[in-house]
């Protein structure tokens, strides 16, 4: 089972996708990261299961356009 989880901060957005096996030992992260200083400032940083690390910065006026503004593939 996959579950994307979610942690809403007042000027930041933080999310999690984890892959939980059957017994439930313990959760194996497949992506993840962090949108901060939402608003004309924001920076967000992306972590793939491979560990690669992305980075961008652009204006996100509310948490909703934060994933989407900050996201460069």
């Amino acid at each position: 089972m996959k579950a994307l989880v979610f942690n809403c901060g007042s000027s930041s957005l933080k999310f999690e996708l984890i892959e939980l096996d059957e017994s439930l030992r313990g959760p194996t992260t497949l992506a993840s990261g962090k949108v901060e200083e939402i608003g004309q400032r924001a920076t967000a940083k992306f972590i793939g299961a491979d560990g690669k690390e992305s980075s961008s910065a652009a204006p996100a006026s509310n948490h909703p356009d934060a994933p989407a503004s900050n996201h460069k593939d």
